[in-house]
């Protein structure tokens, strides 16, 4: 509990849930997991605007917030082009807007160690996909691939 009687636990607001309160007294975040931590501070980046002198300032908010669906999923195609547009749709909208899931297309757009031979002029290198991997999971984004078989 803080100085303003807030209460956060496991079960309130719940997992992946947070508290967020900005007012003169300053801005608390807080959640009832990592995950929830980081939402709160992805919907405080969304209360920022800058004033008649361009100074940052932040609306007065106060938000308890745990996601309605427990999975929110993103389904994408990868290959040799997409990383760099990936990070930013994964910083710029899926942290910003709270999903949890990404589903990775990759059956063409990755070169297989087990059959080099079937490879497309946009495949990637398995080697360039670890680092989009970790940048999500940076982000609270858990990673399924989708290989069609």
């Amino acid at each position: 509990m803080d100085q303003r009687g807030i209460k956060v636990t496991p079960e309130t607001p719940g997992p992946e849930g947070y508290i967020l309160q900005s007012d003169s007294q300053g801005i608390l975040i807080a959640g009832s997991d990592d995950a929830g931590t980081y939402y709160g501070v992805q919907s405080l980046k969304q209360l920022f605007r800058k004033n008649a002198q361009g100074q940052p300032v932040t609306k007065g908010a106060d938000i308890w917030d745990k996601p309605f669906f427990k999975v929110r999923m993103v389904h994408f195609y990868i290959d040799k082009t997409s990383p760099q547009a990936h990070r930013r749709l994964i910083e710029r909208i899926f942290a910003r807007y709270k999903y949890n899931h990404l589903l990775i297309e990759a059956e063409r757009g990755v070169i297989w160690k087990s059959a080099p031979d079937i490879q497309y002029p946009y495949s990637m290198d398995p080697s360039e996909v670890k680092p989009l991997v970790e940048f999500a999971q940076n982000h609270y984004l858990k990673v399924t691939p989708d290989i069609a078989t």
